[in-house]
């Protein structure tokens, strides 16, 4: 009798091997998109500032921001022609938005005396939200509408206890691991001197 001498590898060794390449594959696919949201946050928080600080470069030959108010609806346009949001400038049938990095868009207003202008944010999840304003981007004074303590203003630097407090959507005081309170979306405002 001949004994076989074939080499080669069972099916039941591919599939195993394929289930492990599938698990690693599935791993670094989530283990990405977690980067991707912490780099659009970050790269909001970094847009944001360099916003408020162009804003305040354009403005600065003024003692207020009444032109803010003054400007109306050619805010948007003069805003990025002038380059203040360093992306997201998209202009459609005539119509200038300011998009965020994170999908939603941003616009900017200054109460009538001028002393003050905002940036206001709209679109933000709760945990978008606890991540941008726990950051330190000096504004002053920050508003969040959609969240728990609606209308509420709340002076900076923020805590992480404080970001999260305020962050939290008003529908979800009772139980913030729903589905419901994770696709909340809130307006946020920043608000600078």
């Amino acid at each position: 009798m001949k004994e076989s001498c074939q080499k080669g590898r069972t099916l039941i060794e591919m599939i195993g091997v394929l289930g492990i390449i599938g698990l690693l594959t599935v791993g670094a696919l989530s283990g990405y998109s977690v980067a991707i949201d912490s780099m659009k946050v970050r790269e909001m928080g970094e847009d944001l500032f360099a916003a408020a600080q162009n804003i305040k470069k354009l403005y600065s030959w003024q003692k207020n921001y009444k032109e803010i108010t003054l400007e109306g609806t050619n805010l948007p346009q003069k805003l990025c022609k002038e380059e203040i949001f360093p992306s997201g400038c998209i202009t459609k049938d005539g119509t200038t938005t300011i998009k965020h990095a994170l999908g939603g868009t941003v616009t900017v207003t200054a109460p009538a005396d001028g002393a003050s202008f905002s940036l206001n944010y709209s679109g933000l999840s709760s945990e978008e939200c606890f991540k941008i304003a726990s950051q330190n981007l000096h504004f002053i004074d920050i508003v969040i509408d959609g969240a728990a303590h609606t209308g509420t203003t709340y002076e900076a630097p923020l805590t992480s206890a404080e970001a999260a407090a305020i962050c939290l959507p008003s529908s979800c005081t009772s139980d913030p691991s729903s589905s419901s309170c994770k696709n909340a979306r809130m307006l946020v405002s920043f608000y600078y001197k």
